[in-house]
């Protein structure tokens, strides 16, 4: 590779050679451990994945002459470790993050959060109206419309039932109140399922937080102001500024 590549001509252009060139300077340098995955993004944004193996030959002084490599594709074998990762953090059912996958994807010490915990409003009659099929049906409901009225960069968790989270960063108190408020509108209708249907509502307790060092500490506040829309009357949500 190095005699046919000169690297005082290159000109730095190739994103995919510089991410490699950068790969192969740390395996050298042993920055990283030897076949440690790395990958490389074409212009299109389809990723790669690769291990890289290389040898140094010296001369009988121990000087360094050239490397000697080889560099393997295992995009299968990492796509197959991202499926047991998937089905290790993700609720089967709706596909958002389960509780070990939701924390796995927040993060402490930053500001401006949103973080909300809600169900659906007396489920068991859900459930004792359409089956626990349609009830099933709800809870996926539930989740697209979460999908939908959150946005692309919200973190969304089931941890089990009718419980679900909502964590989302560098957001304002004006964009979280329109974003529960029309969450909470939005699934406040009826829906039918195998020629039955039944009214349902979610209640939300909230939090904005301006600052939040430890994710997993704010749950027990928002199931807090959770029970206070209950009280209320459900079918709505409270905003606490923390």
């Amino acid at each position: 590779f190095e005699k046919v590549f000169d690297k005082k001509k290159y000109k730095g252009n190739n994103k995919s050679l510089n991410e490699f060139l950068d790969q192969l300077n740390k395996v050298r340098n042993k920055e990283v451990e030897q076949q440690t995955p790395f990958s490389l993004e074409k212009d299109n944004g389809e990723v790669t994945w690769y291990r890289l193996m290389i040898s140094s030959i010296d001369d009988n002084k121990g000087q360094h002459i050239h490397l000697i490599g080889k560099m393997t594709n295992i995009q299968s074998e990492m796509e197959e470790v991202q499926n047991y990762q998937n089905k290790a953090e993700r609720d089967p059912l709706t596909g958002l993050y389960n509780r070990t996958g939701f924390y796995s994807q927040t993060k402490g010490n930053v500001k401006n959060v949103l973080f909300a915990v809600l169900d659906i409003d007396n489920f068991k009659s859900v459930n004792d109206t359409l089956g626990h099929e349609g009830g099933d049906y709800v809870l996926n409901c539930l989740a697209d419309t979460m999908k939908r009225d959150m946005g692309d960069n919200a973190i969304l968790g089931r941890f089990g039932g009718d419980e679900f989270m909502v964590m989302l960063y560098d957001t304002t108190e004006e964009e979280a109140h329109t974003k529960l408020r029309n969450l909470v509108s939005d699934m406040n209708t009826i829906i039918q399922f195998e020629h039955k249907e039944h009214q349902v509502s979610i209640s939300v307790g909230a939090l904005y937080c301006k600052e939040v060092s430890v994710p997993e500490n704010l749950f027990k506040e928002a199931d807090a102001v959770l029970y206070e829309t209950k009280e209320a009357g459900k079918n709505g949500y409270r905003l606490k500024i923390s």
